[in-house]
């Protein structure tokens, strides 16, 4: 035979669960729903599905009276203790163009605090029933109701894909000087001629650029230089009126040819010098670093004037990392 304290035990548990049960249930209540371009019908519906969402997913108990819609926080909480509940879900179904625009907030009576704000659009009022069960998903989970996406609950605006932002894409073609700096470019043998063709990427603030370009003495001697860079830009525009500085760099790959003359050593016993002209080519990384200035940046037809600083990383003809100082002026077609 099982002893009294069983029996007793039991029941104590049994008569538990319902009042557990009871004590965890919060007081609800959903305010009429704020139409605004929207069927008083159409806003009625998203009422009821509101509610009938919070009974299934939160086991709501849901109270109400002669209430009216709010459009604040103030106005929604006033209207929750006027009816004795702890939460209000205030709500407003907006139409703008072809979309309808559904907002949803809940507020803590208690507290006077907001602890959950969704929203979601939708093309046709046929999917207010997936909006509303997307919605107070969202409540329950703490989260958005963006990230509540099930297969089956897909509205049609979501199926669209997402409009981007558009870049301006132009060639450009940039003429301009070189001035070697140090060694690297057959002793410096003095200025020469720039130019670069490319191709300019262009967003609201920043700017990409792949370029190929050609640089070599201006007056040609016994010495000689020429720079084939090839590289990949990026830069950052300060603004978006018709004059804008930018600042950036870029990195690629370069090839050199240089000839210069070179002191050679002849004989051992009576060594003698001796100069003989000297050819090499060589590839190298290199980089660049650019500070730049846009002229009539809203127009089809830009203009930009640049100054780099350029070096390749390698060696030719005993000379280490050339390097140069590059100005000059572009057109954006």
């Amino acid at each position: 035979m099982r002893k009294p304290s069983f029996w007793i035990l039991s029941f104590v548990l049994i008569s538990a669960i319902p009042k557990t049960s009871a004590a965890s249930q919060q007081s609800w209540v959903v305010l009429p729903v704020r139409a605004i371009g929207v069927e008083a019908s159409t806003a009625e519906t998203l009422r009821e599905l509101l509610a009938s969402g919070l009974r299934q997913q939160l086991n709501a108990k849901l109270v109400g009276g002669a209430l009216t819609p709010c459009a604040d926080m103030p106005c929604a909480r006033a209207a929750g203790q006027r009816v004795g509940a702890q939460f209000v879900l205030m709500s407003s179904a907006s139409r703008l163009g072809k979309k309808t625009i559904v907002m949803a907030t809940v507020i803590d009576v208690v507290r006077g605090v907001q602890t959950s704000n969704q929203r979601m659009s939708v093309e046709r009022v046929e999917e207010l029933d997936t909006v509303a069960t997307r919605v107070i998903s969202a409540i329950a989970q703490g989260t958005s109701a963006d990230k509540t996406a099930q297969l089956g609950s897909i509205t049609s605006s979501e199926e669209r894909p997402d409009r981007r932002r558009k870049t301006t894409h132009s060639a450009a073609l940039r003429i301009g000087g070189i001035a070697p700096v140090g060694a690297g470019y057959a002793n410096s043998v003095g200025g020469g001629m720039a130019f670069d063709l490319s191709y300019f990427f262009e967003a609201r603030h920043f700017a990409i650029e792949p370029r190929i370009g050609i640089r070599f003495d201006a007056i040609r001697g016994s010495e000689g230089y020429l720079a084939i860079p090839m590289d990949i830009g990026f830069y950052y525009i300060l603004g978006l009126g018709d004059v804008a500085p930018f600042i950036g760099g870029g990195v690629g790959a370069h090839f050199l040819w240089d000839e210069r003359q070179l002191d050679t050593q002849l004989g051992s016993t009576l060594p003698a010098t001796a100069t003989k002209l000297s050819s090499q080519t060589a590839w190298g990384f290199g980089a660049f670093a650019r500070l730049g200035i846009i002229f009539m940046r809203t127009y089809d037809v830009r203009l930009a004037a640049t100054v780099d600083y350029e070096i390749t990383f390698t060696t030719i003809n005993g000379a280490e990392n050339p390097q140069a100082i590059i100005g000059g002026l572009a057109v954006i077609l």
